[in-house]
Formats: C-alpha cells, sequence, structure tokens
C-alpha cells in the first residue's frame, strides 16, 4: 500500500464511522478532490472555495435553486430598478433582522465596503474587478442605513447579480475604517485606482485584507451565514459549525429559516479516487460530486452503493477544455494550434473516459444555452490533416529523431509541448495520455506534468504554462465574458492564455452593456465565432455530473446550478 492511500485512509478513520444503514451523527460529510485556494468570497478563484462559502456568508440576493430566480437574502427582496443617466439605479434594503455575529446591524456601510474592497487595486481581487466595472456611487439613506441606493455607470447585463454580491462585516475585516477614507467615485475607474494604487491606507488594508488570517484562519473567517468555521487540517479536512444565535432564526422569510438544518458539515480532502470509492462503498461519505468517471461506473452496480446512495447525473454548465498559451513561441502559430485541434478524438475521449457522460462542444457557451452557436465547423479528429496543417506551417523531422522542427529567430526549435493538469483528477490526466499517444503519430512531443492544486492555479495565473487541462462552471444567469476572455483580464483576471485583440475586446464590451436579450444573444454567436477561429482553447466536452447523496438524510435533491446540492436543506431521517 502505498503512502498515499495509507495517509487517506488515517483521514477516513479521523471521521469516525457511521452505520451502512443510515442515522449516525447530526453531520454531513462532503468529499473534496483538494483544498479550497481560500475563504474570502471576493479573492478565491476555485469552485470549492465558492460551494464552501456560501454557509459562512450571505449576498444580498441569491439565485433559488427550486424557483430558478434571484431571491432577496441579506436584502428583505430583488432591488427596484430604474433608469439613471447612461446607466441604472438599484434600490435595496436589508432586513430589519440581518445582524453580524457581535450582534450589531447589517447596513449600506458594509455593501460600500465590499465594494471598495473589491476596487482597492492592491487586494486579490483582480478575477472579480471587470464585473464591477459598473459602480459609480453609493447612497446610504442616512436615517435608516439598511437602505441605500446602488448607481451603475452604464448598462450591464449582471447588475442586479453583482450589485447584490457578497456582503463582508465592515467592523471585521476593516476595523480602522481605513477604506471609508474614499469614495466609491474615487474607485470606479482602472484610470482613478491606479492613483491610488501607492497610497498608504490602501496599501495597509491590502497588507492586512489578503493576509493569511482573513483567508483560512478561524479567528479571521467571518460571514453572516448559518454556519462558522470551525477548523482547517490542509489536505485533511475543514469543519463548519452551525452558529447557536444566527440572524436567521428570526427571519420573516421561510426560504432564510430553513437554512441549516445539520449541525455540522465536514469537508473530507482525500486527493484518490480509490480510497475516495473505498469510503463510498463503506458508507463514510455522505455527498460526493464530481465522481471519478470509471468509478461512477463502476458503482452504479455495486450493491453496497446502491443500498446506501442515491445517485444523480444531472446536467451542469460546465465545460472542459485544453488552453494553449498564446505568448508561447511555438502555439502562438495558428497553424500550430489547429494541428493540436485535429489530433485530440473528443468522441474517443467521451466514449472511454466519460462512459458515454458528456457531449462534444467547440466553444465556450453551454449546448444547453439558446446562444450556443449551433453552426461551428468542428475540429474533426484527423491526424492526415494535422499532417498536412504543420508540413504547410514548415515543421519537418530534420534530424531524423521522429519529432518535428524549425528555425525561429535563427534558432532550431523542437516541436515539444509540456502539458499540465492538476494532481488527483485522473480524467485530465488521461486525457493527455491520449493527446500525447495522437500527437506522437504527428511528430509532437507532449510532456505531461501533474501539480498540486493551488500551484496549479498559481502556474495558470503567472502563465506559466504551454498546454493545460481545464474547466470552467458557469451560472444559470447570462454570462460575463470578460473575466476569461478580455486582454484587460490576462493580467489579474482569469485570462490565463493570453488571448484578446481590440476587435474581441470591442466585441465583449457590447455584450456586456446590451440589455436586449435578442441583439445580445447575435453578439455571443459571433463572439463564439471569432474565438472559434482564433483557437485560444480546445473545448472538449460538456460532462454530466456524477453525484451521490447518503440515504439517511432527506431533502438531498441535485440540481444543475453548481455546486449540484444544497446542504443547508438537508436533514436527517428520523
Amino acid at each position: 500500500m502505498n503512502k498515499i492511500i495509507m495517509l487517506a485512509l488515517i483521514v477516513l478513520l479521523s471521521f469516525g464511522c457511521k452505520t451502512k444503514s443510515g442515522g449516525g451523527k447530526d453531520e454531513v460529510i462532503v468529499h473534496l478532490l483538494s483544498d479550497p485556494d481560500k475563504l474570502l468570497p471576493y479573492s478565491s478563484t476555485s469552485a470549492d472555495a465558492t460551494s464552501l462559502e456560501r454557509f459562512l456568508f450571505q449576498k444580498l440576493i441569491d439565485w433559488d435553486y427550486d424557483k430558478n430566480e434571484f431571491v432577496g437574502v441579506l436584502a428583505v427582496d430583488r432591488p427596484k430598478i430604474s433608469p439613471y443617466k447612461n446607466g441604472l439605479v438599484l434600490e435595496y434594503e436589508i432586513r430589519p433582522e440581518a445582524k453580524w455575529d457581535n450582534g450589531t446591524d447589517i447596513t449600506g456601510y458594509d455593501v460600500a465596503f465590499s465594494f471598495k474592497a473589491v476596487l482597492n487595486p492592491k487586494t486579490s481581487c483582480e478575477q472579480l474587478r471587470p464585473y464591477f466595472d459598473f459602480l459609480d456611487k453609493i447612497e446610504i439613506d442616512s436615517l435608516n442605513p439598511k437602505k441605500f441606493k446602488v448607481y451603475s455607470n452604464q448598462s450591464y447585463i449582471l447588475v442586479e447579480e453583482y450589485s447584490g454580491y457578497w456582503v463582508l462585516p465592515e467592523y471585521h475585516y476593516d476595523p480602522n475604517k481605513m477604506m471609508r477614507k474614499f469614495t466609491l467615485e474615487q474607485m470606479n475607474t482602472r484610470e482613478k485606482r491606479e492613483l491610488l494604487r501607492s497610497d498608504k491606507d490602501m496599501l495597509a488594508f491590502a497588507d492586512a485584507f489578503n493576509s493569511q488570517k482573513f483567508m483560512r484562519e478561524k479567528e479571521g473567517v467571518v460571514g453572516s451565514g448559518p454556519y462558522e468555521f470551525s477548523e482547517w487540517v490542509t489536505g485533511s479536512k475543514l469543519t463548519f459549525k452551525k452558529k447557536k444565535n444566527w440572524w436567521g432564526r428570526n427571519a420573516s422569510s421561510e426560504y432564510i429559516k430553513n437554512y441549516a438544518q445539520v449541525s455540522t458539515l465536514k469537508f473530507k480532502v482525500i486527493n484518490d479516487w480509490n480510497t475516495t470509492t473505498t469510503a463510498i462503498k463503506g458508507g463514510e461519505l455522505d455527498c460526493i460530486k464530481s465522481i471519478e468517471f470509471k468509478a461512477f461506473n463502476e458503482l452504479k452496480n455495486d450493491e453496497r452503493f446502491l443500498k446506501n446512495y442515491e445517485k444523480h447525473t444531472p446536467s451542469t454548465d460546465q465545460y472542459v477544455y485544453i488552453g494553449l498559451n498564446q505568448s508561447n513561441s511555438i502555439l502562438k502559430e495558428l497553424k500550430v494550434r489547429q494541428a493540436l485541434a485535429h489530433a485530440i478524438d473528443k468522441e474517443q475521449i467521451i466514449q472511454t473516459l466519460l462512459y458515454g457522460l458528456g457531449q462534444s462542444m467547440e466553444s465556450m457557451v453551454h449546448p444547453t444555452k439558446k446562444y450556443y452557436n449551433k453552426n461551428l465547423k468542428k475540429f474533426q479528429f484527423d491526424l492526415d490533416l494535422s499532417n498536412k496543417i504543420l508540413d504547410e506551417a514548415g515543421w519537418k523531422d530534420s534530424d531524423g529523431d521522429g519529432f518535428r522542427d524549425k528555425v525561429i529567430n535563427g534558432k532550431k526549435t523542437n516541436l515539444v509541448l509540456e502539458y499540465k493538469y492538476n494532481s488527483g483528477n485522473d480524467t485530465r490526466k488521461n486525457i493527455g495520455l491520449i493527446f500525447k499517444e495522437n500527437l506522437k503519430k504527428i511528430g509532437v512531443d507532449l510532456n505531461i506534468v501533474a501539480k498540486e492544486w493551488t500551484v496549479f492555479l498559481d502556474d495558470l495565473k503567472a502563465h506559466n504554462f504551454e498546454v493545460y487541462c481545464g474547466a470552467w462552471v458557469g451560472d444559470p444567469n447570462v454570462e460575463d465574458p470578460k473575466q476569461i476572455w478580455h486582454s484587460e483580464s490576462i493580467k489579474g483576471g482569469s485570462n490565463y492564455v493570453n488571448y484578446g485583440d481590440p476587435e474581441s475586446d470591442k466585441m465583449i464590451d457590447a455584450i456586456r452593456a446590451n440589455l436586449d436579450e435578442k441583439s445580445r444573444d447575435a453578439q455571443y454567436i459571433q463572439f463564439q465565432e471569432k474565438v472559434h477561429n482564433e483557437l485560444p482553447y480546445i473545448f472538449l466536452y460538456a460532462p454530466l455530473e456524477r453525484m451521490a447523496f447518503h440515504k439517511r438524510f432527506t431533502n438531498a435533491r441535485p440540481y444543475t446550478v453548481r455546486p449540484g446540492y444544497d446542504l443547508s436543506l438537508w436533514k436527517l431521517v428520523k
């Protein structure tokens, strides 16, 4: 038995046992493949972090999984929206019973602080700033600070969602109120923020806000959610405990009151699917998502699994892709990217690795959305065509070693690329192996490198890669392409592949400002065509989710919205 599996088994034992028939402790044990990168909703970048943060923090409005629409959470209701100059004004009122853990009211001043924390040019919130470009100013009612107006300087498709985003307690994250020295008007453009980059108060606040204390320490992670952060053992587990005096217990909304039925949420990190499958068969986990395809296929015939769990395969707004670094001297050649795209067999991947639980795609828009461009020409698997394209581009095997080369800037360059993926993700590993085998047939060498999740993310943010396998998970609302595809998002955003030019930026800006659904859909379709032709990504497939929920709980329902479940509503079977 190797050391990794032995360590994982020790982790399992540390969580205690349950009987296979259900019942047991008043806790939900959730599987995680890796640690979240942090627990601060404006700074975290991983999907796992977001799924955990919703139990600790709250938004003004959030998506109701059952109604499939936004509802008021901290806010009494969705905002009243009316015209304002070239933009909009959104009027909010926070619930009168909404309070922080220290007993003070949640007010518009906390909302204003949260906006400023994002816009501070030195905080680690770069990936989110594009979504807050609309902010102009905020006006807080002097007689009732629970009432306030958010002013948007533009028509923006996600203005409601992001004006109603996460609210952080000012008293905790900015006890000296340093950010109150600045108004939103001083921070509402990139140019204005650059002028504040060296301001001593901006720097002092950012240094504290970016610290480990506020991202992973028990005393530092504080929000208005129904659970409090209790423990984080890196590589092992995270524990959340239900608050004893949570404000939501006194809420007038049944939607709020029904939160947090279970006393404890435990998130168990197991980075090995063999160990995870053993834990599932033993009934040691309550909630497992994104189960490795092979394991899921085998579990569906396992009697112990079927006795303990309900399995689900809902659609999910997710896609898997291969990212190609446009700044790389080899990959900046479009013909090389085209040759690579024709050298990967998507159907083979779907049938052999996904066991049919997915569909191929050619765009960043999920195939279930009505503005998915169905007319995009597929990059068919065709190694003869890949060979032809590389020949035309001047890549030849000049030294007879079986791999192509070419003189670039006076220097012989071998057609060798490095493929990175996050360790523990066997599907991405196997995609790389299939890709490597096909590329070898056309004279391209591919080295496969696994990286621990946080290191993998850091490499992507630093553009320290050539080729990588990744995935994006969307939301049910309309999509804003700026974070991933705009050139402004190359530095600090999620445009890891260095994509973009003035034309694509202009197309993105137009989509963001267009509130007319019909014409905006046409713009989405046009933008997809441009990205498809320029190939910064090789889009692979949209997978079905693979989840298992323990039968000892009721109200454990699957959803298409990430993370695919709502633990706050789960109840023990009596």
